[in-house]
């Protein structure tokens, strides 16, 4: 893609100091515990009728002892409901995840929050500054991204407080947040030029909104989980323009744990594989900075690999159940080894979310973390 970096393929000696660290994760804005600093295991995008399954899978893989599970599914994106239509399915069964704290997710392309601003008259009487103005339907992606830049972010903003304001709402009717997830920094972020910028700004705008909230209305800062691109990753050894150091600069602020979408092809040798996709966090680290703060509080990010999709990776030759297996266990194995506070999985749908495919991989999650930082008790 034009204007997009290319990532230098840095040697092992390029993680000299960088020891496996794991970032403090903040939970709630009521019960912030920054002295949490295990491992972590992050679940985003399955069905919730899945969810016994999973919890099933979770019970039965040998995590390191106490290792918080993060999971959660997109907000503002399912269609709105017909007065006076019943709902086509009974709710989903209540589910408790062993060690689970639900982290819903922002998209960053058009959704709900987009549309309007729902607060109540005597909340939005108190806010301040552009929040008063801006109350109505965000202008469209394309139009942002052809923008300036300024524009972008302050639209980004007030989408990622909108989001912040559904999670407060939420919790003040009695439901519980360990952290939130943003889905994702794309790879529009790391053109080259006007719209490269745009996107970023875009993007700052939706974390910083996201991350603060509306103070006015009591919120807190309260950083979350961070999914990036894989090919986005490549701004890591970009030159450093000013504008590239506040985007770093609030990506740092805003994440308690960045996601590197990795996603690898279940191909090949898998040693070799973890040493490339891997590529991203080393030059992370050794930029120093807030470069090298995100890069300690990595988590790698793949698919169980049998819904493929277009970027996703996964088992694209048809390997049978137990090549799979081997496979994926094998490159975790060789992940783990150059540095990770964590696993991710994405894309937990269909034949990705079967407790038949999940009990292996969360096995292997267990396996790999433990290779690095024993059993956790």
């Amino acid at each position: 893609m034009r204007g997009v970096p290319r990532v230098r393929r840095l040697t092992v000696a390029a993680l000299t100091g960088f020891a496996l660290a794991v970032a403090p994760l903040v939970g709630t804005p009521a019960s912030a515990d920054p002295s949490v600093r295990d491992p972590i295991v992050v679940l985003a995008y399955y069905s919730s009728r899945d969810l016994p399954g999973i919890a099933k899978a979770i019970e039965q893989a040998d995590l390191p002892n106490g290792t918080p599970i993060f999971y959660g599914n997109y907000q503002g994106t399912a269609p709105p409901s017909k007065p006076g239509k019943p709902h086509p399915h009974p709710p989903p069964p209540h589910v408790t995840i062993p060690h689970g704290r639900v982290a819903p997710i922002l998209g960053w392309t058009h959704n709900k929050f987009w549309d309007t601003q729902r607060l109540k008259s005597s909340e939005h009487a108190r806010l301040k500054g552009d929040s008063r103005a801006m109350t109505g339907g965000a202008p469209s992606l394309a139009s942002l991204l052809g923008g300036g830049s300024s524009r972008a972010y302050g639209w980004g903003r007030e989408i990622g407080r909108r989001f912040r304001d559904r999670l407060r709402q939420q919790e003040a009717g009695g439901k519980k947040f360990g952290s939130w997830q943003f889905d994702e920094i794309p790879t529009t972020a790391a053109l080259g030029g006007r719209r490269g910028r745009t996107a970023r700004s875009l993007v700052r705008g939706m974390l910083d909104g996201s991350a603060d909230g509306r103070l006015e209305l009591g919120d807190r800062h309260w950083p979350g989980i961070v999914f990036m691109a894989n090919a986005t990753l490549a701004l890591s050894v970009a030159h450093m323009t000013s504008e590239l150091k506040r985007f770093w600069a609030s990506l740092n602020r805003d994440t308690a744990v960045l996601v590197g979408e990795e996603y690898p092809k279940f191909l090949g040798d898998p040693s070799h594989s973890a040493f490339v996709q891997s590529g991203g966090q080393r030059a992370m680290a050794a930029r120093g900075g807030a470069l090298a703060s995100l890069a300690s509080k990595y988590v790698v990010g793949i698919t169980p690999g049998y819904k493929l999709a277009h970027g996703l990776g996964g088992n694209v030759k048809g390997r049978n159940a137990d090549g799979v297996n081997a496979w994926r266990a094998r490159f975790l194995q060789a992940r783990a080894q150059f540095g990770t506070a964590g696993f991710a999985a994405y894309n937990l749908q269909h034949k990705n979310g079967s407790s038949r495919v999940l009990g292996p991989l969360l096995q292997a999650f267990g396996d790999a973390l433990r290779s690095t930082v024993g059993d956790g008790k």
